[in-house]
């Protein structure tokens, strides 16, 4: 009768089941690593979505206090200067105007959402504009990007909100805007892409009060 040298050394061997076993198990693995790494890369570009909006946001609202502060400026001028520095007060935009350049003239300042007709628009970029005129020349450009709206206020001295149909360009009068001491903003944004899982862009808003520096 005859045996086996591996069995009888006692070496049988891998079988054919242990092998299976062992590929379903790093199979396993692979899916768990791939899963975990997906998972981060996610989260990653989330988080990366979310500051750079939270950025944009500070910035567009940076630049237009500055803006809106100046309101009414003009050199050599040292008093009254918020007759007229405001001629449009609406709800979703505001007009202004200020000595730009320091030559004694004051400038037109548009603030609002951009429109299909202006240069550059993008119905998938949303976006802040700033519209500069001298009366002869119109010149624009963004201030905000990824910029889904704003909403403005008006208050006069006595903290006391105006009434939109009594400032506004359709209703309002000028004397009513005159009357306009603090302006308040709520900036919408937008993420630039979209979050990885759910598909929906990411959003936040920023609240914030202006008062014109030459408005006494």
């Amino acid at each position: 009768m005859s045996i086996s040298r591996d069995r009888l050394s006692g070496n049988s061997g891998i079988t054919l089941i242990e092998i299976l076993i062992g590929m379903v198990i790093s199979v396993v693995l692979m899916l768990a690593l791939s899963m975990a790494v997906k998972t981060q890369s996610h989260s990653s570009k989330r988080e990366i979505n979310r500051v750079d909006m939270i950025h944009n946001l500070q910035n567009t609202a940076m630049r237009m206090r500055t803006e809106l502060r100046m309101a009414g400026y003009q050199a050599g001028v040292t008093s009254d200067m918020h007759i007229g520095a405001i001629t449009a007060a609406n709800l979703n935009d505001i007009t202004f105007v200020y000595d730009t350049n320091e030559d004694g003239n004051r400038e037109t300042i548009t603030i609002r959402p951009d429109k299909a007709t202006d240069s550059g628009y993008d119905a998938n970029h949303p976006r802040i504009v700033r519209l500069w005129s001298d009366g002869a020349t119109v010149n624009m450009r963004p201030i905000g990007d990824n910029i889904t709206g704003i909403t403005l206020k008006y208050y006069d001295s006595s903290g006391i909100q105006l009434a939109d149909s009594t400032v506004n360009s359709t209703s309002g009068t000028q004397a009513n805007r005159d009357n306009i001491r603090k302006v308040a903003l709520v900036i919408n944004a937008r993420s630039e892409s979209k979050d990885p899982d759910s598909q929906a862009y990411l959003t936040d808003q920023l609240a914030f009060q202006v008062i014109p520096r030459n408005f006494k």
